[in-house]
């Protein structure tokens, strides 16, 4: 099968279009991958060349600097983005469009798109409460081009059931929809030699993430806080606590640091699904995670889980002082994410690729 897939250089969404295309060329079928927004880091073009150099003739992929339908721009956005993907349709002839954004479910082609949701900034606003920007121009335009996409598309993925269902706050669902957990596939062990300390990760200014948590959290146990920065923030900065600030690192660093940690804590206040709590449980660090549907949808009683920042500060206290608590935090954890493979991800997708082309919809895009 030839897949067309968009995708941006932003956290999950990056993250999950490179598990996607890897375990679709495993399995001998073709990729484009077409990001949109900042271009990709020289770690990034990297994992994209070893794609290019192991699966030759296989894999294309392709920057373009057109913002995403969420980063508020001026001009003609999804009418660039979509002129370039009709080309690109025009020319790679696939059977199968799979977007990550919205808006590009709606791009005028006889072929099937899938549409997989990450995010929506109404729902963010909701978990955030940020009530202020629901009525600006540019989220007015935002979900008319949302909602044309996914009246357009042939089928709806979200990663959790919640996702789904506030998605179908913010927007009409008339079409098929479906549900389908993201994996990973990662390079890491369990291993029991690692400092005590705790990670989190995100952008911090990013107020979905929570980070502004910590500036209330009293523990021990050193906090380290992944993700990007202002310029000159990295170290201890007020509004953190005593966390420390270390900027943000390449996925290989990311792994690195998570493999040798004990503790991952998932602040977010709006989390869809949470890849990189996923990548902390396959690393083997006790998950600790906001008290929110999704992530309790995802890690079950495999995570503890806090409403505050008092909750979280009692959490690390009992982490801290109890290895044996630790030792089966972790070891729960580890256990839970194992289910959320990359296999299974690519598998479930590849099932609802084949339902939706089928012999007779096949239809070669060509001039």
């Amino acid at each position: 099968m030839r897949v067309l897939m968009t995708t941006d250089t932003l956290g999950g969404v990056w993250t999950f279009s490179l598990e996607m295309a890897a375990g679709l060329l495993e399995r001998g079928d073709t990729v484009l991958l077409i990001s949109f927004g900042r271009p990709p880091s020289a770690a990034q073009r990297e994992q994209w060349e070893q794609l290019e150099l192991r699966y030759s003739g296989r894999f294309e992929s392709l920057v373009t600097e057109i913002p995403v339908e969420w980063a508020e721009s001026e001009g003609p956005v999804y009418e660039r983005g979509a002129a370039l993907l009709e080309q690109e349709a025009m020319r790679f002839a696939p059977d199968l469009i799979h977007t990550n954004q919205f808006c590009y479910g709606a791009i005028d082609v006889p072929i099937p798109r899938v549409i997989t949701a990450h995010q929506d900034v109404f729902g963010r606003n909701r978990s955030c409460d940020e009530r202020r920007v629901l009525r600006s121009p540019f989220l007015t335009r935002y979900k008319a081009l949302a909602q044309q996409g996914l009246n357009s598309a042939d089928a709806v993925v979200a990663p959790t059931r919640w996702m789904l269902d506030d998605l179908a706050r913010s927007f009409t669902l008339s079409r098929n929809t479906a549900i389908v957990a993201h994996g990973r596939q990662l390079q890491a062990r369990f291993q029991n030699f690692r400092e005590l300390r705790a990670i989190t990760a995100g952008r911090v200014t990013d107020a979905a993430k929570g980070l502004d948590t910590l500036a209330h959290v009293t523990a021990e146990m050193p906090i380290v806080v992944a993700g990007e920065t202002r310029p000159g923030e990295e170290g201890k900065v007020p509004g953190f606590g005593t966390a420390r600030l270390i900027g943000q690192l390449a996925e290989a660093e990311m792994v690195d640091l998570l493999q040798h940690s004990s503790v991952y804590l998932c602040l977010s206040r709006y989390e869809p699904f949470g890849m990189t709590a996923l990548e902390a449980g396959l690393c083997g660090c006790a998950v600790v995670a906001r008290n929110i549907p999704s992530l309790l949808e995802v890690w079950g009683s495999a995570a503890m889980y806090f409403d505050d920042a008092d909750a979280l500060s009692t959490i690390l206290a009992r982490l801290h002082s109890n290895a044996t608590v630790l030792h089966d935090a972790r070891e729960s954890a580890y256990r839970r994410a194992q289910r959320f493979t990359r296999a299974r991800m690519v598998e479930q997708y590849l099932s609802l690729y084949r339902r939706l082309v089928t012999p007779a919809e096949r239809t070669q895009y060509a001039a």
